[in-house]
């Protein structure tokens, strides 16, 4: 019986040292915020769907999704910028 309880006590003491190495050395995954690629909204005949996943512009304005916000991105060149995912 006490030969399971060291094997139980090893086991955890595996997990956890595991896990803490993750957090302690930064092996956790990373969120990276990557820009739209508004070359994919680029053809003027394909029109954006109506899917809500708002984007915040440089302007301060929130465009409902990435493919609104390339579109108006191409309409105005360099002076729209992205800032953000979700409402501004």
């Amino acid at each position: 019986m006490a030969f399971f309880e060291v094997i139980k006590a090893i086991s955890f003491f595996i997990l956890a040292s595991s896990v803490f190495s993750g957090i302690l050395f930064g092996i956790s995954a990373s969120l990276e915020i990557h820009q739209p690629d508004c070359d994919k909204y680029a053809d003027a005949k394909m029109g954006c769907t109506t899917e809500y996943f708002p984007v915040c512009g440089s302007d301060g304005n929130t465009y409902s999704n990435v493919c609104i916000f390339c579109r108006e991105v191409g309409k105005r060149g360099d002076q729209l910028k992205f800032n953000h995912y979700f409402p501004c």
